[in-house]
């Protein structure tokens, strides 16, 4: 139910001394988590200081790894990308972050092509998952003005194909699928489909139907353990966690302010 990955922030708040020590002490088949390339300026300033560009720095100190998570990765160039495919790395998308620093747009097709293992998050904007790929699919078409791009077998492959994938390759275990073997996590979403739900359908339905809705998860289970019924989680105290995250948030701006 649970692994690790070293954190590391981004290029330029790393020294080398840093990197140097982190390669050092960690165990071959463990990797990094790092914004990469977020913005612009990430690779301006890394070639400006360190005579390479972020991937290629992360290589020389052998970061880049199977189990390594590369975090928007929005302004590598095609040299760059080639190496991550070479390393295997991972790479997470997170279109609605992107939107909201104003970085730039994802080359999803640049890496998809490439064989890389393209994964989805939301970078700490919620938590729905179906609203990110949605958003993933919007950003794509709109900033190339082709409403071909980003089409669903694309969709697809980064949430519910890659997705699963990064899961595996980080915690030794196969997810997302339902057949024996696998963990039995499953969700149960109350919707009223108004068009037919079928196998060839059901990705349009879920985000131009549910995503684009309120997304209301009725039952939820993980490794076959009921989380939810009808809406309400069995064993938390709803009311008391959120009560305690409030008071916990006012705390930390009075110590910050």
């Amino acid at each position: 139910m649970s692994t690790g990955l070293f954190g590391l922030h981004a290029s330029f708040t790393l020294c080398d001394d840093t990197l140097d020590k982190v390669a050092r002490n960690l165990p071959n088949d463990a990797g990094v988590h790092i914004h990469v390339a977020e913005g612009p300026e990430d690779e301006t300033q890394c070639v400006a200081e360190h005579g390479l560009r972020i991937v290629e720095r992360l290589e020389g100190f052998g970061l880049l790894r199977p189990t390594s998570v590369l975090a928007h990765c929005l302004h590598l160039n095609d040299k760059e990308k080639d190496l991550v495919a070479k390393r295997e790395a991972m790479v997470v998308h997170n279109p609605r972050s992107n939107m909201n620093n104003a970085v730039g747009v994802f080359d999803m097709a640049g890496f998809l092509d490439r064989g890389i293992t393209v994964g989805l998050g939301t970078d700490g904007l919620g938590a729905n998952m179906l609203s990110e790929l949605f958003t993933a699919a919007l950003l794509q078409k709109a900033s190339s003005r082709d409403p071909l791009v980003a089409p669903f077998s694309a969709l697809n492959r980064l949430l519910f194909y890659n997705n699963p994938l990064v899961v595996e390759r980080l915690f030794g275990i196969k997810l997302g699928r339902i057949v024996p073997g696998y963990p039995a996590d499953i969700v149960l979403l109350d919707y009223q489909p108004p068009t037919p739900l079928s196998a060839e359908t059901i990705l349009g339905h879920l985000l131009f139907g549910i995503s684009v809705h309120t997304l209301r998860v009725s039952d939820l289970f993980v490794a076959g353990r009921p989380i939810l019924r009808d809406g309400r989680f069995l064993d938390l105290d709803e009311e008391g966690i959120y009560a305690h995250a409030r008071e916990q948030a006012a705390k930390l701006w009075e110590r910050a302010a």
